[in-house]
């Protein structure tokens, strides 16, 4: 189903699994304006390094990009006991 949005939320991944980072790069490829939500404050690439995992030009020379935005902040999450 991330192939049919335009908006996606990532929470704790840290881009060092290849099928994972495959299925972003088809999700760019047939995006004209995606947007990507990282939230992860221990990650320890920059915007460019992560980027650069799914950049690429296809066959016809056309650029994909990804609109990017890295949350650095702590998530906490309540449970009621």
């Amino acid at each position: 189903s991330i192939l049919d949005t335009n908006k996606v939320l990532i929470v704790g991944y840290s881009f060092a699994d290849g099928h994972l980072n495959a299925l972003i790069r088809r999700w760019v490829s047939r995006k004209r304006s995606a947007q990507l939500a990282i939230l992860n404050p221990n990650l320890q690439l920059s915007e460019d390094q992560i980027g650069r995992i799914w950049q690429f030009n296809d066959d016809k020379k056309k650029s994909y990009h990804v609109d990017l935005l890295h949350i650095r902040k702590t998530c906490l999450l309540y449970t009621s006991d």
